[in-house]
């Protein structure tokens, strides 16, 4: 059933969070910046190739809907653009905490805020979790497999941003955040458009979020490491296409 499948998969991905020290345990064979530029690759590739795309049809979704702005046709790629906007600037605000403090952590309250909007941000890819399963087991895996490495990247970030606050509470929220988005979507049964809405945002939030961690230098990222991630991922994409 895909509600059953849709569920583990939004129980994996909480793990991911939650569990995400012992993966970097399992991992410790390989430097720390060289699987992060390849879970970098992975989430940019899966955009592009797949959530991106996606918003193509948001516009036959939208009219069949009755909502949308009038004289305007480019309403996922507008979604996508806010998601990128937003976490920038959430980025952007949490970068001058840092630099009023010493020892290179943000305000708590700043963490708080941080924390919360990556939970709502991971209630997003809970509810399209929904979408994946309802579409086949394949989508679903291809998904799951994708955002996941994404969340090890973000966590890894948020760590280093926020320390205490997000090791304390702040990891179960995000977790959490997978599940709750999960249970609405399971129950509400959100329309197309919405749906279609939240995977554009959802891309343009995954874009901002990897490249934060590859293009700056302090970050010591491996771009070969990254460009051999994201063509084999890319290649993978293209010939299973689900």
């Amino acid at each position: 059933m895909p509600i059953l499948a849709s569920g583990a998969a939004a129980v994996v991905l909480a793990a991911v969070h939650l569990l995400a020290r012992r993966f970097e345990e399992a991992l410790g064979v390989v430097p720390r910046n060289r699987w992060l530029s390849i879970a970098g690759g992975i989430s940019v590739a899966y955009v592009f190739l797949h959530l991106l795309p996606e918003m193509a049809a948001v516009e036959g979704h939208l009219d069949d809907a009755g909502v949308g702005l009038p004289g305007i046709e480019e309403h996922g790629w507008l979604a996508a653009l806010l998601g990128l906007v937003v976490f920038y600037g959430l980025e952007q605000h949490a970068r001058r905490s840092r630099e009023e403090r010493a020892g290179g952590r943000t305000h708590d309250r700043v963490g708080w805020i941080h924390v919360g909007s990556y939970g709502l941000y991971n209630a997003i890819a809970g509810a399209l979790l929904v979408r994946k399963a309802e579409e086949d087991t394949l989508a679903l895996v291809l998904f799951t497999v994708a955002i996941g490495l994404h969340f090890l990247v973000n966590d890894a970030a948020l760590v280093e941003d926020h320390g205490a606050v997000y090791r304390r509470a702040g990891r179960w929220i995000v977790a959490g955040g997978v599940l709750a988005g999960w249970a609405v979507a399971s129950i509400a049964r959100p329309d197309e458009a919405a749906l279609t809405l939240l995977v554009a945002f959802l891309g343009g939030g995954v874009l901002m979020n990897v490249l934060k961690e590859e293009l700056p230098d302090e970050r010591r990222s491996r771009f070969g490491v990254f460009l051999t991630a994201t063509v084999a991922f890319a290649g993978l994409l293209l010939v299973v296409r689900p």
